[in-house]
């Protein structure tokens, strides 16, 4: 019997998949414009099923309501924002699975002309339902800002973007354990902000942060994505909800 036991947990026991940075951030990139309409070209092909992020901050004197993003491989993106209410500084986060692979450029079309920054980048290894846990966003006057998240699924990409409308060029730094996929520190020229990211490997509570070599307003968003799961460790991808719950 505890033969047969053990046997089944090997067959039966999901195996966690693993979040790459495709090209080891090769194909990150930051972008800035003034407009409706922004775009951004990754600097390679993507490739088919590959989680494409897109984060950062848009400013107008008049309120900016939300941004869409869409782009040339017909990716259909979900769009994470803080506040959640009409603002002149408004953050985003968009995530979706390209559809196929090839050259592909990103459009971010905000309601109102706006000042904007923000970073792209391809990750492999995501489940077929990406979002695991939004975590809203946080805001704050100091030189540290600063939000948590507690991810509900082993190996979760976390990706965090923050922004602040001081002016300032001085340093912005990725918190300890993050990656930075791209930023953009010249406020007195374009929208400052960081986008980065870090592969949690335990389901917990995470500070998702950086530091800013001045005090200055901000305002912080993140969210966590799930990997694939497979059966016993084949190839057989397991669908999980928002829960982290395996649904078929």
């Amino acid at each position: 019997m505890i033969v047969i036991f053990i046997i089944a947990l090997l067959f039966t026991s999901p195996a966690w998949g693993a979040f790459t940075e495709v090209g080891s951030g090769t194909q990150a990139k930051s972008c800035s414009g003034y407009g409706d309409t922004t775009t951004c070209a990754f600097a390679g092909s993507v490739t088919s099923g590959s989680l494409l992020i897109v984060g950062g901050q848009a400013y107008s004197g008049a309120t900016v309501t939300s941004c869409g993003v869409t782009d040339t491989v017909k990716t259909s993106y979900s769009v994470l924002s803080y506040p959640a209410t009409a603002s002149t500084n408004h953050m985003f986060l968009a995530y979706g699975l390209a559809p196929s692979g090839g050259a592909n450029t990103i459009t971010v079309d905000c309601d109102v002309d706006v000042y904007v920054s923000y970073g792209i980048d391809e990750f492999s290894g995501s489940d077929a339902t990406p979002l695991n846990v939004n975590a809203g966003g946080a805001n704050g006057i100091d030189s540290a800002p600063t939000h948590s998240i507690t991810t509900t699924v082993a190996d979760a990409l976390i990706v965090g973007v923050a922004g602040d409308d001081s002016g300032n060029t001085s340093a912005i730094t990725e918190g300890s354990g993050f990656t930075k996929i791209a930023e953009e520190e010249n406020g007195s020229l374009y929208m400052r902000y960081g986008l980065e990211f870090k592969i949690a490997t335990s389901a917990t509570t995470y500070t998702v942060d950086w530091t800013t070599a001045d005090s200055v307003s901000w305002q912080v968003l993140a969210a966590s994505f799930k990997p694939f799961v497979a059966a016993g460790g084949g190839a057989t991808r397991r669908r999980l909800n928002a829960q982290g719950i395996v649904i078929e």
